[in-house]
């Protein structure tokens, strides 16, 4: 357990106190039964938020996503800080391919407002931390993901290597046939 809080946040002056990993707040979040301590799996959920399955962190990472592209400070993200910031995370979570070609600001509008009016539950033209929810995987992906992703690169690499080591033997085996050279 971790029982040394000033650790975390010892003062408010400390380097890196009002950036949000580090907050009480963060903290808090992550202490799910509330004791002021963490054990071994409220500590895991503090290191790697995006993986956790509480919540009250999961909330946390969505106020901390607001407060973070809420240019307006309105508590809200208005079409524009989402379009500018959140629809690329999500965009290029869905796309296979990421090495695309880059499509133009105006190709990306449309499905961006689509996606946006889906997630505005209330019609406020705005999205909550509430609304977030919905997306917050996409936007924090979690360790599974990544190796996910190069698990599946491997995988690609191996067949595409092994597929070549193969064609060399073929024509390896296909010269010595054409040349008559025996064993």
């Amino acid at each position: 357990m971790v029982t040394c809080l000033c650790l975390f946040f010892p003062d408010n002056n400390s380097f890196g106190y009002d950036m949000g990993w580090w907050k009480e707040e963060h903290f808090n979040a992550s202490d799910a039964n509330s004791d002021g301590l963490l054990n071994i799996t409220e500590f895991n959920d503090f290191l790697h938020p995006s993986d956790s399955k509480s919540p009250k962190l999961l909330h946390w990472l969505c106020k901390e996503e607001v407060r973070e592209r809420d240019t307006d400070r309105d508590g809200k993200v208005n079409f524009d800080e989402f379009f500018h910031g959140l629809f690329d995370l999500v965009r290029n979570y869905d796309e296979e391919d990421h090495n695309s070609s880059h499509p133009s600001h105006d190709s990306l509008e449309s499905p961006a407002r689509h996606l946006f009016s889906q997630l505005d539950k209330d019609g406020d033209r705005l999205l909550s931390e509430e609304e977030l929810l919905a997306i917050i995987g996409k936007i924090h992906p979690s360790e599974r993901y990544y190796a996910k992703q190069q698990a599946d690169y491997i995988i690609s690499q191996t067949c595409v290597f092994s597929m070549a080591a193969n064609d060399i033997r073929m024509v390896f085996h296909g010269c010595n046939g054409c040349f008559g050279f025996s064993k």
